[in-house]
């Protein structure tokens, strides 16, 4: 039960550099989303003009791992793609725990959803 309580008492000590780091994550959320969002339209293009095909036509092509070297760089293209989505997902999650913590997790989720996670569209 004590290395329990230790973890939490570790987990309230966040350093200057932590929030440093955490904020500018944070602030590229948006920019990351609409990048990831571009890339895939820009794919997309990229295929139709290369190949006659819409990237949804490739990626059932592509299952059967064509050696081509264009086919495997957009196999990277989006394997990238799909890490930052990845990390994002876990940046919504993080959120939304936030959201149900005790004292105040409203008011954090509140604050942090739309300083960060809402586009100023």
């Amino acid at each position: 039960m004590q290395t329990i309580q230790n973890i939490f008492d570790n987990m309230e000590v966040v350093t200057e550099e932590a929030y440093k780091n955490t904020e500018l994550l944070l602030e590229q959320y948006t920019k990351v989303m609409f990048r990831i969002e571009k890339n895939i339209v820009d794919i997309d293009y990229e295929l139709y003009v290369v190949e006659g095909k819409h990237l949804k036509e490739m990626l059932y092509e592509l299952v059967d791992v064509d050696a081509m070297a264009e086919k495997r760089r957009i196999q990277d293209k989006l394997l990238n793609n799909d890490m930052n989505l990845c990390l994002l997902e876990i940046m919504r999650d993080s959120l939304l725990a936030l959201r149900d913590y005790p004292k105040n997790g409203q008011l954090y989720y509140r604050l942090l959803k739309y300083r960060y996670f809402v586009s100023d569209e």
